[in-house]
């Protein structure tokens, strides 16, 4: 048996599975594997409000899916649009306040960049993930979503 194998037995049988597993990708390959610690609040609190976001996004979209009225009558348009509006703001509010009590979480930022983004709000989004990139400059995620804004609004070179 190598050394590889017999490492990752024994990760099997350690009571820390993703911290065992990554450093020993980390011996082998050099690269670190960043372990987030579900039992850390913060985390919690964040992947609670990442439930929350997916809700969200499910709840409008059901919302627009089934309100024919709404695609022929004004009023409607301006009522759905005004419950749309309102639904989003919850969520801003929840990742504001996230983001006042973990203003070191870079998954944060960047999770409330990705809402910010998938709402048509991209300079906003733009702006979390600057901040995210301040706090976690090595999180792959966030250069590809600052590619993706900078390939579509900024010049080239930033891409």
């Amino acid at each position: 048996m190598n050394d590889l194998t017999i490492g990752l037995l024994s990760a099997l049988l350690a009571t820390n599975q993703p911290q065992a597993v990554s450093n020993l990708v980390q011996q082998h390959t050099g690269v670190s594997l960043p372990i987030v610690d579900v039992n850390d609040p913060a985390e919690q609190g964040l992947r609670n409000l990442m439930i929350g976001d997916d809700a969200t996004m499910d709840e409008v979209n059901d919302w627009i899916n089934t309100n024919n009225i709404a695609r022929t009558n004004t009023v409607a348009i301006a009522e759905l649009n005004q419950r749309i509006h309102a639904r989003f703001d919850v969520m801003k509010h929840g990742y504001e306040s996230f983001l006042r009590n973990h203003p070191d979480s870079a998954r944060g930022f960047l999770a409330y960049g990705s809402f910010l983004n998938d709402i048509g709000d991209e300079d906003g989004a733009k702006v979390q993930y600057e901040n995210s990139k301040q706090l976690d400059p090595k999180n792959p995620a966030v250069w590809n979503q600052l590619a993706n804004y900078f390939g579509e609004h900024g010049e080239l070179t930033n891409a």
